[in-house]
C-alpha cells in the first residue's frame, strides 16, 4: 500500500494513512474472523495508475459473541506504480449494496 493509502469503507468509514490502515485491519482481525472472496471484474491500466472494480463477498464472526454477518459490496480500488513495491493499493472505495 501507498503511504498515503485512503480508503472508504461501505458504511462510509474513512481511513487514512498507512499506519492508520494496518491498526485499523489488526483491529479487525483480532475482533472479528473475515472471510471475503473478490470478484474481479474489470480492470485497466493507465500508465502509472491502474483501477479495478470487483464485487466482494464478506462473512464476519465475532470472536467475542460469534455472531455471523453477511454482506456483498462493490468496490473501485486504485493502484499506483512504485519503485520498490510494484503495484501499491493506493484508494479503495467500497459500497455495500446487500447484507444477507
Amino acid at each position: 500500500m501507498t503511504d498515503d493509502i485512503v480508503i472508504i469503507h461501505g458504511n462510509g468509514r474513512l481511513v487514512r494513512g498507512k499506519e492508520a490502515v494496518m491498526n485499523d485491519f489488526a483491529r479487525s482481525l483480532r475482533d472479528f474472523s473475515v472471510q471475503q472472496t473478490v470478484e474481479s471484474e474489470e480492470t485497466i491500466v493507465a500508465g502509472e495508475w491502474a483501477f479495478d472494480r470487483a464485487t466482494v463477498h464478506t462473512t464476519i464472526s465475532s470472536s467475542s459473541s460469534g455472531d455471523t454477518k453477511k454482506f456483498d459490496s462493490r468496490t473501485v480500488t486504485i493502484l499506483r506504480k512504485q519503485s520498490g513495491c510494484g503495484w501499491c493499493v493506493a484508494r479503495v472505495i467500497g459500497v455495500v449494496y446487500q447484507q444477507h
